[in-house]
């Protein structure tokens, strides 16, 4: 669970990154799109490990 939200704030921390390049934008915006729509799945598993303690 911890390895999760760790890989959350990687995440977060690469999206708010300053972007120097602009080749890697189109690249950039799909994986923004992918890690957004990862974001709901992972609370979820969040929300249902804790309900098991």
């Amino acid at each position: 669970m911890s390895f999760m939200i760790l890989h959350i704030q990687v995440s977060l921390l690469n999206i708010l990154a300053p972007r120097r390049s602009t080749t890697t934008d189109k690249r950039f915006v799909r994986d923004l799109h992918y890690q957004l729509s990862t974001i709901p799945r992972i609370l979820m598993i969040g929300i249902k490990s804790m309900e098991e303690y």
